[in-house]
């Protein structure tokens, strides 16, 4: 999908400032959507300007804004989003690719049309879960152990997967690892870094073992946040260096501590062995990705049949780069399991403090530290900073606008938490 040798690299990189001056590195936020925020933090501290035209970085969240930008990009600028990598993300895709070859990824099956798989066979091996194809937040996801169940559950557009049935338990509770990784297109494939900081998302509710009665206690076994946060027992966690508390928490120390503690039944041995295997992983989801994603990324359907974008992700395809969030669950052996593949992880910075003394609501919503009544949690509540979320995502977006910008140096992670995984 066109070239991408070194001097294609070269020729991408920010144009040389002029005699004397200093060139700022410029990235356009004007379709940043809620990015926005931790990018002007990011850039405040780096000595980056933000701004609303060109630039040399092309910010985009959408979907739907990925084509335009596409169009619109020049020699010596990127976008943030690698064509077709949306569709790449979705469970069905993620299925295909790994249903051959991926040990870490808990069996599933697609159900599109007419045609469904046997339910016997979905249910020879217990619960599992039932995912809508491009769900987000945790929504749609329903837990079934019988026939009846899983028939009333099924729709023309999900996904069903094995339950993980055993769990690495920390405090007692189920949780599960968001990772970051930055991949770029290269020439035989993605080339991918991953940051060695992630969040440990940690479920509400004291974990018991799945059963019909427990089922439908989303915050014991579901661990995102969305869901957790609106639980009267969700614990906001004001350290980042702690892996004791809150539903929250850096994972580099949560990983720490599993190493001093040696948990009963897990076969972790050290924090190091850990990231080593989940580098393993994300390299053999972003090699398992590859061709999945080159042949979304040039199919004109993708694009609602517009052939100028097909031709420009032939043409431009390697100026793009993209973060991804990873979700993977260790079990009860320290296995780690791939659950989904985000394309568009959250960078929001905030979290949600419900407060029974707050009997009011403000009139501007959201507003920080200011009782608000939105629907992010039933009771009047405050938005407020998560230092949590300060100290994993600033990091992770920096490192990787820092990588794109330098990467014909010697060592382009230098300085950031990425580790380049080997190709």
């Amino acid at each position: 999908m066109g070239v991408d040798p070194l001097q294609q690299r070269r020729a991408i990189l920010l144009s040389r400032p002029r005699r004397g001056a200093k060139c700022r590195l410029r990235i356009n936020t004007s379709q940043a959507q809620k990015n926005a925020e931790a990018l002007e933090m990011v850039a405040k501290r780096s000595g980056w300007e933000l701004v609303n035209k060109s630039g040399h970085i092309l910010w985009v969240v959408r979907k739907e804004d990925v084509a335009e930008s596409l169009l619109q990009l020049q020699p010596g600028q990127w976008l943030s989003h690698i064509p077709g990598m949306h569709e790449a993300c979705s469970k069905a895709s993620l299925a295909n690719a790994f249903k051959a070859t991926a040990s870490f990824w808990p069996r599933t099956w697609v159900i599109q049309g007419p045609e469904r798989p046997d339910l016997a066979d979905m249910l020879s091996s217990g619960f599992v879960i039932v995912k809508p194809n491009r769900g987000l937040q945790g929504k749609g996801i329903h837990l079934a152990c019988s026939s009846d169940e899983l028939q009333r559950a099924l729709s023309d557009d999900v996904v069903v997967q094995q339950y993980i049935s055993r769990p690495l338990l920390l405090d007692a509770r189920k949780w599960d690892l968001r990772l970051y990784a930055l991949v770029l297109p290269h020439e035989d494939g993605l080339r991918c870094w991953l940051a060695r900081e992630g969040i440990a998302r940690v479920c509400a509710d004291i974990y018991e073992e799945l059963s019909h009665t427990n089922a439908k206690r989303d915050t014991m076994h579901l661990t995102n946040y969305s869901l957790n946060k609106r639980s009267e027992k969700f614990v906001c966690n004001e350290d980042p260096g702690s892996g004791h508390r809150g539903g929250k928490r850096a994972l580099s120390a949560v990983l720490l501590r599993l190493q001093k503690e040696k948990l009963r039944g897990a076969q972790i041995a050290s924090a190091a062995s850990v990231w080593e295997e989940l580098g393993n992983l994300v390299q053999h989801t972003a090699g398992a990705m590859r061709d999945e994603l080159q042949k979304l990324a040039l199919d004109p359907s993708t694009w609602d049949g517009r052939e100028e974008v097909v031709q420009a992700v032939h043409t431009k395809f390697s100026q793009s780069f993209h973060i991804l969030g990873i979700d993977v669950l260790l079990d009860s052996s320290g296995k780690p399991w791939l659950l989904e593949v985000n394309c568009n992880p959250s960078f929001s910075l905030e979290e949600i403090h419900p407060s029974a003394g707050l009997a009011k609501a403000s009139d501007v919503p959201r507003a920080l530290g200011q009782p608000c009544g939105c629907p992010a949690h039933p009771q009047v509540h405050t938005h407020q900073l998560s230092p949590v979320d300060m100290a994993v995502k600033l990091p992770v977006l920096e490192g990787a606008v820092t990588i794109v910008s330098q990467l014909t140096s010697t060592d382009p992670t230098a300085g950031t938490i990425y580790t380049a995984l080997s190709r």
